[in-house]
């Protein structure tokens, strides 16, 4: 089975959820990357829950033409900006 490729902007509280879930019940997808603009924190957590750790540069994914999804866990302020970038 081809799995869908899934990226994840925002590694905070709301993001680190939604990895958790992807990687533990979503045994159809492939999540590739998840951005962060200061990954220390988050990556910290990736390594105790054996999820991927973050790049910065959200850029890498939108311009993976192989990413079907993308999840976006920034701030709320930053929602429309993201949506019509990925769009």
């Amino acid at each position: 089975m081809e799995k869908t490729v899934i990226g994840v902007i925002g590694g905070g509280n709301v993001g680190r959820i939604h990895v958790k879930d992807i990687v533990n019940s979503v045994p159809e997808a492939e999540l590739r990357y998840v951005a962060d603009a200061y990954p220390d924190g988050y990556n910290k957590w990736a390594e105790e829950n054996n999820c991927p750790k973050a790049i910065t540069d959200y850029h890498v994914i939108l311009e993976d033409p192989e990413v079907k999804a993308i999840l976006i866990c920034a701030p709320a302020a930053l929602h429309a900006d993201l949506i019509m970038e990925a769009a």
